[in-house]
């Protein structure tokens, strides 16, 4: 089972290449990078994906989230 993050903008589109996830540590990078493209004026959210199984749902502030949490 791997887990896969992606940055998309807010029509729903990736914006960002999809980064294997092992953890929730490593959520960081893609915090930050999420971080840098709202300060250039574009809204986006972390959105993660399960291959297994194809659970999505995004990540936020305070973990795992159902819904997405703009950046």
């Amino acid at each position: 089972m791997s887990t896969y993050a992606s940055i998309y903008d807010v029509d729903n589109t990736p914006i960002s290449e999809a980064v294997e996830i092992g953890s929730d540590a490593d959520f960081a990078g893609m915090e930050i990078m999420a971080a840098e493209i709202a300060a250039s004026g574009i809204r986006c959210c972390i959105r993660w994906e399960r291959d297994n199984d194809g659970q999505v749902a995004y990540w936020g502030a305070r973990g795992a989230t159902l819904t997405p949490y703009w950046y």
